[in-house]
C-alpha cells in the first residue's frame, strides 16, 4: 500500500473525490508522472499538516475546472483557483453584487464565562442571485459602539441561493447541554470576538476604512440624489436591549433587540438592491423594518440556524407555512352555475383519492363526492389539488368536511337558500387586493378578517366576492395560504368568488397557478365564467395580460395576442348575454367582475373595447380593484366605439418631462360624434373600484384632479374630476364594501376599517390587533332602483 507522504502531487483528478473519501479507506488517485496510485485519506491529511507550505492541494475535475484542496476543520474542502486569481472589483461596481446580503448575524460578547445558547458569534452572508458569486476583492467590517471598524478579506465563491458562513470567537463549548446552535461547520474564521449588546456589519468593495456610518446614497436638501457609495454592498445593524445600547453604522433606523441569547435575521431579503422582495417599510433599506430579532433559546433553530455552504441550496421560503401532511389546505367553497350547487376546491399532500362529505344539518349519514385531482409543483413542493362539485342541494343548513382517510378537515358549514323568492336580499361581501410581500404584512388582512368576522359576523353575508390580487406571486404558494388562513369562514363556510389579479399570475404573465385556488364551474377560461344567485346573473372576466392564452407564450394558445384574448371574452359575454336574455326568466341585475375595468381613477386601452359590450346589454355593475384606491362613475351610455377613437395609453398621461396633462377625445361608432358624458341612469352601467383590504394602500394610480386649465370643460366634473367620477379617494386604511341585492333594489355601501393602521414618521405600518378598538366608517353608498332602469 502506498501512501502520498513525501511525493509531490501535481493535481488529484477524480470527479468524485471529496464526496467519496471516509475514514482510512483506500482512494485510488491519478498523480500526473506516476499514473494511478493509492493513499489512505490520513495520509492526505499528515501531508496536508506539514511544513513546507503544503496549505493545499491544486486540482483539475473532469470538465477542466481548477480547484484548491484545504483540509479545514477535520474535513476535505474544494474551492476553485477562480476565488484566489479572479479580478480584484472597482468602485462603482457594486451592481454586480444586487442580492449578496447579510442575512443574519449574533454577538456571544467579551466576557468570559458568560454561556451562550450559540457556540461562535457568526456572520452569515447569503447570495439571493441566481449565479455565483465570487468574494475576491471584498471586505466585511465590523463596529460595536466603543469600538472601530475591524476588517475581514473575504475570500471565496457563494453559488446561487447559497449561504457563506463566517465563524467568530467561540464563548461556549459547542458540545455543552446549554447550547442549542452549535456551530461546527463554516466557510471562513475570523477570531474575533461580537458584542452581545448591538453591532454594525457592513460589507464592501475594498480595503479603506468606512466612515462613521457608510451611506447607498446621499441626497440634497431637496431629496434627490447627490451622490451614490460605489463601494456600498450592503450593511446591517442592530442595537442591544437596551435603548442606550446603540450602534453607529445601520441602513434608515435599527432594531433595539440584542443580547447573549438573540441575534437578527433578515425577512425575506427585502433590502438586497434591485433584489428586493419587499418590507413593512414603504421606504427600503431599513434595518428597523426589514428584520426581526431571533431568540436561540427557543426559536425553532431548524429553520433560524446560520447555514454555510455544506447546507447547499435553499431559498427565502424556509420558514413559510406549508402543507400539512395530516389536514387538507386552502379550502374554497365556491357557488356552481347553479344557487343549488356548491364547488369544492382543496389541497393535500399527493394523494391516490378525495371526497367532499356533505349532510344536512341533523343528519347522521354522509353523502360524499369524488374528486377529480391534478398534481402540482410549487415553490413548497409536489401536492395534490382536489375539485369537486355537488349539485341539486335542498334548502337548508349542511355540514361538510374534505380530504381522506388520515387527512380529513374539521367539519365546516354551508347554507343553501331559496334566491328567487322575491322577498329574498343577496348580501355580498367584497374585498380586493390584500397581497403582501411578508407575513407581517399580511396581518393587516389578517386583523380585518377577524373584524368581519367577530360575532359570527360572517354570516351576514350569502357570499364574499374578491376581485383579485389575493398574493403578491402567483406561484408563491404560502401567500395564498396566508390569506386563506386568515380568511377563515369568509371563505371556508360561505361561497367565495375570486377574479384573477395581475399578481395572481405566475411571474404576473400567466393564469395557472390560479386555478389551484377555485373551482370554476363551466368556465370559458381561467377567471372568466358566471353564476345565478335567484333573480340576479354574476360575470367574472379576466382583465390581465394574460399570456397562458397567447400562441407560443402559455400552456393554453389560441390567440394571437393578448388584446386578442380579451375581444374573444366579448365575443363570448355577447354570446352568453344573448343565451341569458333568452330564458324564459330573465335576471333582473347583471353584475360583472373583474380585477381591472375600463373606468376607474384611469383608463387603460387594453379594456377599452369591453365598454360598448357592456352598454350594449345595459350592465347593472362592474366591480373592481387593482388601483389600490377608490372611485365610482356616473352611469355610463357613452356609445364609445373602441376602433373609433384614438389610440392612448391612459386617459390621462404625464408628458415626459414635464407636469404637463394630456387629454383624449373620444368618439362614437361613426368617427365623428362626441362620446356621450352625461348620466344615464335608465340604461347606463356604474363601475366602481374598491380600495385595498390589505396592507399596501398607497394607491397605484391616485385620485385625479384635472389643471386648471381644463376645468370647466367638457373633461372636467365640477370638482375638477375626469368627467366619469362621482367619487374618489385615496384611503388611508383597508376597505371593503357591501350588496344588499334585493328583488326591486341594490343598496351598495363602501367602508374603511378604522384603528387597524397606523404609520410611524418614517410611513412605516403599524398594526393594532385589538379588536375593540377597530370599527367601520361609511365614506360612500348608492341605491340602485330597478323602477328606475329600462331592463
Amino acid at each position: 500500500m502506498a501512501t502520498i507522504t513525501g511525493k509531490t502531487i501535481e493535481e488529484l483528478n477524480s470527479s468524485n473525490f471529496l464526496s467519496s473519501v471516509t475514514g482510512n479507506e483506500i482512494v485510488p488517485v491519478y498523480v500526473r508522472g506516476t499514473g494511478t496510485t493509492t493513499f489512505q485519506l490520513k495520509a492526505l491529511k499528515d501531508y496536508l499538516g506539514t511544513s513546507d507550505d503544503k496549505t493545499y492541494i491544486p486540482i483539475t475535475d473532469d470538465k477542466g475546472v481548477d480547484y484548491r484542496i484545504y483540509l479545514k476543520n477535520g474535513d476535505l474542502v474544494k474551492i476553485k483557483e477562480e476565488a484566489f486569481t479572479g479580478r480584484v472589483p472597482s468602485s462603482g461596481e457594486n451592481n454586480l453584487y444586487d442580492g449578496l446580503i447579510i442575512n443574519s448575524m449574533y454577538g456571544a460578547g467579551t466576557e468570559a464565562g458568560v454561556i451562550t445558547p450559540v457556540s461562535h458569534s457568526f456572520i452569515e452572508l447569503y447570495n439571493f442571485q441566481e449565479q455565483e458569486v465570487n468574494l475576491k476583492g471584498l471586505y466585511l467590517w465590523y463596529r460595536a459602539k466603543s469600538g472601530s471598524w475591524q476588517s475581514l478579506e473575504l475570500q471565496g465563491i457563494i453559488p446561487a441561493r447559497h449561504s457563506f458562513l463566517i465563524r467568530c470567537a467561540q464563548q461556549t463549548d459547542p458540545y455543552s447541554d446549554s447550547v442549542t446552535v452549535p456551530i461546527l461547520d463554516y466557510d471562513m474564521e475570523w477570531d474575533i470576538k461580537l458584542s452581545n449588546q448591538g453591532f454594525s456589519v457592513y460589507l464592501c468593495i475594498g480595503s479603506e476604512t468606512p466612515e462613521d456610518n457608510p451611506l447607498r446614497k446621499t441626497l440634497d436638501s431637496l431629496g434627490q440624489v447627490s451622490s451614490t457609495n460605489g463601494r456600498y454592498i450592503d450593511l446591517l445593524g442592530a442595537g442591544g436591549k437596551k435603548e442606550d445600547e446603540t450602534v453607529w453604522a445601520y441602513e434608515t433606523r435599527y432594531l433595539h433587540c440584542m443580547d447573549k441569547n438573540t441575534g437578527i435575521h433578515r425577512i425575506d431579503y427585502a433590502n438586497s438592491g434591485t433584489k428586493n422582495i419587499g418590507s413593512n417599510a414603504l421606504v427600503k433599506q431599513n434595518n428597523e423594518a426589514d428584520c426581526e430579532p431571533i431568540d436561540y433559546t427557543n426559536c425553532d433553530t431548524t429553520k433560524y440556524r446560520p447555514r454555510s455552504l455544506k447546507d447547499g441550496r435553499w431559498t427565502e421560503f424556509y420558514d413559510k407555512v406549508t402543507q400539512s401532511q395530516t389536514s387538507p389546505a386552502l379550502i374554497n367553497i365556491s357557488f356552481g352555475q347553479e344557487d343549488t350547487s356548491r364547488c369544492f376546491c382543496f389541497r393535500t399532500p399527493v394523494a391516490r383519492e378525495g371526497f367532499v362529505y356533505y349532510r344536512k344539518v341533523g343528519e347522521n349519514l354522509w353523502n360524499s363526492e369524488l374528486t377529480s385531482m391534478s398534481i402540482v409543483k410549487d415553490m413548497e413542493g409536489v401536492s395534490t389539488v382536489h375539485k369537486a362539485k355537488v349539485s341539486n342541494l335542498d334548502v337548508g343548513v349542511y355540514e361538510y368536511k374534505v380530504g381522506y382517510e388520515g387527512c380529513c378537515s374539521d367539519i365546516a358549514t354551508f347554507e343553501v337558500k331559496n334566491y328567487n323568492n322575491q322577498e329574498q336580499t343577496i348580501n355580498m361581501l367584497w374585498t380586493s387586493d390584500q397581497q403582501s410581500w411578508t407575513e407581517r404584512e399580511y396581518n393587516v388582512w389578517k386583523i380585518a378578517a377577524q373584524h368581519l368576522r367577530q360575532n359570527n359576523g360572517y354570516k351576514k353575508y350569502d357570499f364574499h366576492l374578491n376581485t383579485g390580487d389575493i398574493s403578491q406571486n402567483g406561484n408563491r404558494c404560502w401567500e395564498w395560504r396566508l390569506y386563506y388562513n386568515y380568511s377563515g369562514e369568509l371563505v371556508r363556510n360561505i361561497p367565495h368568488m375570486i377574479t384573477a389579479g395581475n399578481n395572481d399570475l405566475v411571474s404576473k404573465k400567466f393564469s395557472d397557478a390560479y386555478e389551484h385556488y377555485i373551482y370554476e364551474d363551466k368556465k370559458f377560461a381561467n377567471s372568466v365564467y358566471s353564476f345565478d344567485l335567484g333573480f340576479t346573473h354574476f360575470i367574472c372576466l379576466n382583465s390581465n395580460t394574460d399570456f397562458t392564452y397567447v400562441n407560443g407564450q402559455g400552456t393554453e394558445g389560441g390567440y394571437a395576442s393578448t388584446d386578442a384574448f380579451l375581444q374573444a371574452q366579448m365575443d363570448w359575454f355577447d354570446q352568453h348575454m344573448t343565451e341569458v336574455n333568452q330564458r324564459e326568466t330573465k335576471p333582473r341585475w347583471v353584475i360583472v367582475y373583474a380585477h381591472l375595468s375600463p373606468f376607474t381613477v384611469g383608463r387603460t386601452i387594453r379594456l377599452q373595447r369591453w365598454v360598448a359590450h357592456f352598454e350594449k346589454w345595459k350592465i347593472d355593475l362592474v366591480l373592481c380593484g387593482h388601483n389600490h384606491a377608490y372611485s365610482r362613475s356616473k352611469a355610463l351610455k357613452t356609445g364609445y366605439d373602441f376602433d373609433k377613437s384614438p389610440a392612448y395609453n391612459d386617459y390621462v398621461t404625464k408628458v415626459s418631462g414635464s407636469s404637463e396633462l394630456k387629454i383624449v377625445d373620444e368618439f362614437q361608432a361613426d368617427g365623428v360624434t362626441e362620446i356621450d358624458r352625461t348620466e344615464h341612469k335608465a340604461d347606463g352601467v356604474v363601475y366602481i373600484l374598491n380600495h385595498a383590504c390589505g396592507f399596501k394602500l398607497s394607491g397605484k394610480e391616485k385620485p385625479i384632479t384635472l389643471p386648471t386649465s381644463l376645468q370647466g370643460t367638457k373633461h372636467a366634473n365640477a370638482d375638477g374630476a375626469p368627467w366619469w367620477i362621482v367619487k374618489q379617494k385615496l384611503p388611508t386604511n383597508p376597505c371593503y364594501a357591501t350588496l344588499s341585492i334585493g328583488y326591486d333594489k341594490i343598496d351598495y355601501k363602501f367602508y374603511e376599517i378604522t384603528g387597524i393602521i397606523k404609520y410611524d414618521q418614517y410611513k412605516n405600518t403599524i398594526v393594532s390587533n385589538d379588536l375593540s378598538k377597530i370599527s367601520d366608517s361609511l365614506f360612500d353608498q348608492l341605491t340602485i332602483n330597478y323602477s328606475e332602469r329600462n331592463k
